[in-house]
């Protein structure tokens, strides 16, 4: 089992004890009342964290890439080859991350509670540390993904992107690229494809396309945070979004497409919880158009829709809209994509664990759209539907965290969780050590107090 989905696992089991009023952690955490300095201390801190993780990205992008990786520098944009840093620096490198990891995490968590306990921010500060977020992340160097350049691409060809023949790019301002990012056919849906041409249609060469598609998602960011308002969410889950470090990272840093997925499954929930049911269906095929996974994860967004034959029948409805729609306009070419994708993608060993985790999380999905339940503790094992773990990919379970009331939880780990996940470092000894902890800290937050040197009168007080 992948360590996400152990993660996942255990999150889920502290989430039923925190909703049973079983855990003193919650409990405690949510007595507890930051000081409203330190508070504005930590929203400002935030953007200069990520302006760290992009410090750091350009460090490992110069010292940290092994000769057969210096094609990715000579782009125009470099790319940092995370698959395969293996300088000295490599392990201090891993480290920093974590800490940025985990210091995102914690300033996000001490922020999200000071919200929960009503205490009033500083609006200045929060626009402030929004415009920082943004602008830092639009003139980032560097990427960390060859992702941007494959959008850039299919811009140009359009839907004759999902088989392009050989040479289709040649002469175009992306042909001296597509010798080093070969554009082997596409993944996303139609719809996506016909977002991209709009998005990439602005600009003139290769680099001004890429910040083109940066714009782009500072834009879906900030409508993402609308649609969440007007949801009627809480403060403190709209903040664990807008100010997320992650979610600048690999949304506009890395301008990754999974960003318009999350924001129609926002919108998908939007129209469910005023119970418009036509507006919720469109939302959600529109979702599944662009990346196949969100109409399948997005199920269990519908959870307002208080009839589970109505839920399940908008599902279906909208899962066939999809299939359909693919089926005419990209056709036979979309359905090898995925398949060659799959197959490249996937080492034979991955392989395994991936078909393992793809119907678990189809039946879980099943049960949450015909059950109705709230359980946003099992929303990272929605990314397990993925053949790569991909740290853009937990993007796939945030909607439904958000949706069920575990947004805050879920989003104050994303930075964590992200870098954990993230092949730019190697982790793999801190993700074990963070799993133990895990499973300390939840042992002993139920390990009744007398065990533990407290009088027994002391529990029935």
């Amino acid at each position: 089992m992948g360590a996400i989905a152990i993660i996942g696992c255990i999150m889920w089991l502290w989430e039923r004890l925190a909703l049973r009023n079983k855990s003193r952690f919650f409990k405690a955490a949510r007595a507890y009342a930051p000081r409203k300095g330190a508070i504005t201390v930590a929203i400002a801190a935030l953007p200069l964290l990520l302006l760290a993780q992009i410090v750091l990205l350009h460090l490992q992008t110069k010292y940290d890439t092994p000769p057969t990786g210096t094609w990715a520098t000579s782009l125009p944009i470099a790319i940092f080859d995370g698959d395969h840093g293996s300088s000295a620096h490599h392990g201090l490198f891993s480290v920093l991350g974590f800490a940025i990891g985990a210091s995102e995490s914690a300033l996000l968590g001490l922020i999200v509670l000071a919200v929960s306990r009503g205490t009033r921010l500083s609006k200045p500060a929060l626009i402030l540390a929004v415009a920082l977020s943004a602008i830092i992340s639009c003139v980032a160097p560097e990427l960390s993904t060859s992702d941007p350049y494959e959008y850039v691409a299919t811009g140009i060809l359009g839907f004759g992107a999902y088989a392009p023949p050989n040479g289709a790019l040649a002469g175009t301002i992306y042909g001296p690229i597509s010798k080093f990012i070969p554009l082997g056919g596409v993944i996303y849906g139609p719809l996506w494809v016909i977002v991209d041409v709009v998005q990439t249609w602005f600009g003139s060469s290769v680099v001004e396309k890429i910040y083109a598609l940066r714009l782009w998602n500072v834009g879906l960011i900030l409508g993402l945070v609308q649609i969440m308002r007007a949801s009627r969410l809480t403060p403190a889950v709209i903040l664990s979004v807008i100010l997320n470090p992650a979610l600048w990272f690999y949304s506009v840093v890395n301008p990754h497409a999974d960003i318009q997925g999350l924001v129609l499954l926002a919108t998908a929930f939007y129209f469910a919880r005023n119970v418009k049911i036509v507006p919720a269906i469109l939302a959600l095929t529109a979702a599944g158009l662009i990346k196949l996974p969100f109409v399948i994860i997005g199920g269990a967004i519908l959870m307002p829709i208080k009839s589970p034959p109505k839920r399940v029948a908008m599902w279906v409805v909208a899962i066939g809209a999809v299939a359909a729609i693919s089926f005419v306009i990209p056709g036979h070419a979309y359905a090898v994509d995925l398949v060659k994708f799959a197959a490249l993608k996937t080492q034979s060993h991955v392989m395994s664990k991936w078909i393992f985790f793809v119907p678990i999380v189809a039946l879980a999905m099943l049960a949450l759209v015909l059950s109705g339940k709230r359980a946003g503790g099992i929303s990272l094992f929605f990314s397990q539907a993925g053949p790569i773990a991909a740290p853009w990919y937990l993007y796939w379970g945030a909607a439904y965290a958000i949706a069920s009331g575990f947004g805050e939880v879920y989003m104050v780990s994303l930075p964590l969780l992200a870098t954990l996940r993230d092949d730019m470092f190697e982790l793999f000894f801190l993700v074990k050590v963070l799993i133990v902890m895990l499973v300390a800290a939840v042992f002993l937050d139920q390990i009744p107090l007398r065990f533990r040197g407290t009088p027994a009168a002391a529990m029935q007080k």
